[in-house]
């Protein structure tokens, strides 16, 4: 997870989070940026979902967080 600044005072949220498999769902890991104005104010995210865990190439996967 990283939080921050970005360059033009706006503030992130970077994390990973998942949705385990259930009896319903086959589950997926995700890479979510959040953005904030520099007054707290939501502008937006962008989520790329990696699929279930069993199937990432993890080495895709840290390419694509390390582009957020």
């Amino acid at each position: 997870m990283h939080i921050g600044r970005t360059i033009d005072g706006a503030q992130f949220f970077l994390t990973t989070p998942f949705i385990p498999p259930s009896a319903h769902e086959r589950g997926s890991q995700f890479i979510a940026l959040y953005l904030f104005d520099e007054n707290g104010i939501f502008m937006g995210a962008k989520i790329d979902d990696l699929g279930p865990r069993e199937f990432i190439n993890t080495d895709e996967a840290d390419a694509k967080y390390e582009l957020f």
